[in-house]
C-alpha cells in the first residue's frame, strides 16, 4: 500500500508535505553529522515558510507505507518532542498524531507531525553549538541565507521598511519631481499635504517616513537604483553588452525615465504594407511601465547592496527585483499573472505610486500586463517567477516572430556567415542554440538514428568548423558557438 492510497491526490513531496521512513538520532560515525538534523531541518523549514506535515512511516522514494510498531512509534514521538524542546529556538510546537494501519494481526502506525507557520520568525535549529534557519522551496528544504533571514524577521515583526518614521521634516520644495509627476498624470490637479498625510507619507507634525525619503529630489539611496542593460543575444553569458544605463533618484522619475529609455531602444513604429499601415512595437508601453513600477512597489527595501535590474535581450525583457513576492515567495515560472494575490510589502511606496497613477489602485498590476498580451500566442506570453531572493517579470519581444527562445521555441531562426552549410547543419545549429544538447536529443530532433555519420560527420564536422562546442563526451553533448551562430 502506498501513501496516495490513504490520501488520494497527495502523492508528491511539496512545500507542505514530506515523507520519512523513520527518524534517526545520534551522530554519523564517519562525518560526525547530527542525524536528527536530517529531519529537524524540515520541521524548522515548515515553521519558517507556511507550515506543513512530516509523515513518518512512509518510504520517501516510492511512498510505500512502512508503518511502525506501537512501541517504536511511541519512541519516535518522544524523540520528536525532546528534540524540538532542546534544539529549536523559539521552541517549536508540533501537533503529533498517529494513523493506525492494520498489518496482519497487528495494528501499526504512521506518524503525522504537523508544524504550523510560526508567529515568531525565524525559527532556528541548533547544531554543534550554532543556530541555522531553514526554508521550504519547490518541495525541498534549504538553508536560509542572509536575505531570507532578514525577510523572515520582517514577516515576524510585520515592520514595513517604508513606514518607519524619521526625524526629517517635510518641505514641499524637496519633492518637485513627485508633485510634477502627480500633476502630469492627474489632469493638472495639485497634490496637497493632506493627501500625503492620509497615506502616512508623514505624520501630523510633518515628520517623514522612510518611504517618503525615496521620493525626494536629492535622493541618492542605492535602494532606488535601477540599471538597464542591453545584450545582443538571449542571455548575459557573453561579455558583450551593447549598452547599459543606470538610474537613481526619486522613484517616480526613475520609473518614467527607464520606461522611456526602453521604448527608445526598442522597435516602436509603423510598417507600411499594401493593405495599410501596421503598428510594430517590441513591448507595450503600459506593460513596461507597470512592470518597472511594480518592481519598486514590491521590492524588499531591507536588502541593501542590490538594485532592480532590467535586461533587454534579443527575444525578451526581464525585470528582476530584490526580494520575493509577499504573496508567493516560491513561485515557479507561470503565465497566469492575474491570479497572483495583490499583497503589498510597502504600503507607503505603493500608495504614492497609486496617487501618481503609475500602478493601479486595486490588484497587483500584473493583470494589466496579462491583458496587454492577451491576443498573443503561447510563445509570446509574459511570465513571472519568484524565489526567496528575487522575483522576475519577463515580457516577450512582440517583434521577435517565434517568441522567447526555449519557450515554445526550441529551434529559433539563426544564420551564419558560411553560405556553404547545408539545411541539416543549420537545423542542428538552430536546435543547439538555446541550450546544450546530447547526440540522442539531436537525433530525435532530426528524426534520425544515432549513427557514426551523425556523430563523426555531421556533429563532428560542425565542431571542427567551430560552429559547435563540445560540452561533454559521454554522451556527446554540444552547444552552438554564439560568436559564429547568430539569431535573426
Amino acid at each position: 500500500m502506498r501513501f496516495e492510497d490513504l490520501f488520494p491526490g497527495q502523492n508528491l513531496e511539496t512545500d507542505t508535505i514530506e515523507f520519512k521512513q523513520f527518524l534517526n538520532s545520534g551522530r554519523d560515525e564517519q562525518t560526525g553529522e547530527s542525524l536528527e538534523m536530517r529531519w529537524l531541518k524540515t520541521l524548522v523549514a515548515f515553521a519558517n515558510t507556511k507550515g506543513g506535515h512530516l509523515y513518518v512511516g512512509v518510504n520517501d522514494t516510492d511512498h510505500e507505507l512502512k508503518p511502525l510498531a506501537a512501541s517504536y512509534a511511541d519512541q519516535q514521538i518522544r524523540l520528536v518532542r525532546s528534540t524540538l524542546r532542546d534544539r529549536t529556538d523559539p521552541i517549536l510546537k508540533a501537533d503529533v498524531k498517529t494513523i493506525p494501519i492494520p498489518d496482519n494481526n497487528e495494528t501499526k502506525y504512521l506518524i503525522d507531525i504537523y508544524v504550523p507557520l510560526s508567529s515568531y520568525l525565524p525559527v532556528m535549529a541548533k547544531d554543534h553549538g550554532s543556530y541555522f534557519a531553514f526554508i521550504r522551496a519547490y518541495g525541498s528544504t534549504e538553508i536560509a541565507g542572509p536575505e531570507q533571514i532578514r525577510s523572515l524577521v520582517y514577516r515576524s515583526q510585520n515592520v514595513h521598511y517604508d513606514a518607519i518614521m524619521t526625524d526629517e521634516i517635510f518641505r514641499r520644495e524637496d519633492f518637485t519631481e513627485l508633485f510634477h509627476c502627480y500633476q502630469e498624470r492627474n489632469d493638472g490637479k495639485e497634490l496637497n499635504a493632506k493627501a500625503l498625510m492620509a497615506i502616512h507619507f508623514m505624520d501630523a507634525q510633518g515628520h517623514l517616513c522612510q518611504g517618503a525619503s525615496l521620493f525626494k529630489d536629492n535622493n541618492d539611496s542605492a535602494l532606488t537604483s535601477l540599471s538597464v542593460a542591453r545584450f545582443p543575444g538571449i542571455d548575459s553569458g557573453s561579455t558583450e553588452i551593447l549598452n547599459i544605463h543606470r538610474y537613481h533618484g526619486p522613484i517616480t522619475k526613475t520609473i518614467l525615465d527607464a520606461t522611456q529609455y526602453i521604448q527608445d531602444i526598442s522597435v516602436n513604429g509603423i510598417t507600411k504594407k499594401a493593405d495599410g499601415d501596421e503598428r510594430r512595437f517590441s513591448y507595450p508601453f503600459r506593460s513596461v511601465q507597470e512592470g518597472i513600477a511594480n518592481a519598486f512597489a514590491h521590492r524588499n527595501y531591507w536588502i541593501s547592496g542590490s538594485q532592480i535590474q532590467v535586461s533587454v535581450y534579443k527575444d525578451r525583457l526581464e525585470i528582476i527585483s530584490p526580494g520575493s513576492l509577499v504573496s508567493a515567495s516560491s513561485l515557479p515560472k507561470t503565465t497566469n499573472l492575474a491570479a497572483l494575490m495583490p499583497v503589498h510589502r510597502n504600503e507607503v511606496v505603493c500608495s504614492v505610486l497609486e496617487l501618481c497613477r503609475l500602478i493601479q489602485g486595486l490588484g497587483s498590476g500584473f493583470d494589466i500586463i496579462e491583458n496587454d498580451y492577451l491576443a498573443q500566442d503561447d510563445a509570446h506570453k509574459p511570465t513571472i517567477e519568484s524565489d526567496n531572493s528575487s522575483f522576475t517579470l519577463t515580457l516577450p519581444d512582440l517583434t521577435y516572430a517565434k517568441g522567447i527562445v526555449g519557450q515554445e521555441n526550441e529551434a529559433p531562426d539563426i544564420y551564419v556567415e558560411d553560405a556553404a552549410l547545408s539545411m541539416t547543419e543549420l537545423d542542428v545549429l538552430s536546435y543547439c542554440y538555446p541550450q546544450k544538447r546530447n547526440i540522442r536529443e539531436i537525433a530525435n530532433h532530426l528524426g534520425k538514428s544515432v549513427s557514426t555519420y551523425l556523430r563523426e560527420k555531421l556533429i563532428g564536422g560542425l565542431i571542427e568548423k567551430g560552429y559547435l562546442a563540445k560540452v561533454d563526451v559521454s554522451p556527446l553533448t554540444v552547444i552552438s558557438v554564439r560568436s559564429k551562430v547568430f539569431l535573426r
